[in-house]
């Protein structure tokens, strides 16, 4: 399921599941967009975290697991002139509100 809107809401869901049940975590996000997801305040209602940071990164965070992202790095098949390449910027100027909201928000 996707994460509800608000950590109450999340904590009302979790209220219903059986004591026994396992709630995990995937960060799916980049750290560049969705560093919120990163901060072990906001994954500390988890009882494990899935997340492609490098292992080393994260060895020292118990519930903590690495995964690899389903893609393969290719080198392109021409070495087109620096001069002949165009460039791509994302700016991006959301704030982020809702379940895990970044700790220097206003």
């Amino acid at each position: 399921m996707d994460l509800p809107p608000s950590r109450q809401e999340f904590e009302q869901i979790r209220g219903q599941l059986r004591p026994d049940t396992s709630v995990v975590l995937q960060i799916l996000e980049s750290p560049v967009l969705g560093i919120h997801a990163f901060d072990p305040v906001n994954t500390s209602g988890f009882d494990a975290v899935l997340t492609y940071e490098h292992p080393e990164a994260i060895k020292s965070r118990t519930h903590y697991f690495h995964y690899h992202l389903p893609n393969q790095l290719r080198q392109p098949r021409t070495n087109m002139p620096f001069e002949e390449r165009k460039g791509v910027v994302l700016i991006n100027g959301n704030r982020v509100k809702g379940f895990l909201p970044s700790a220097n928000e206003d």
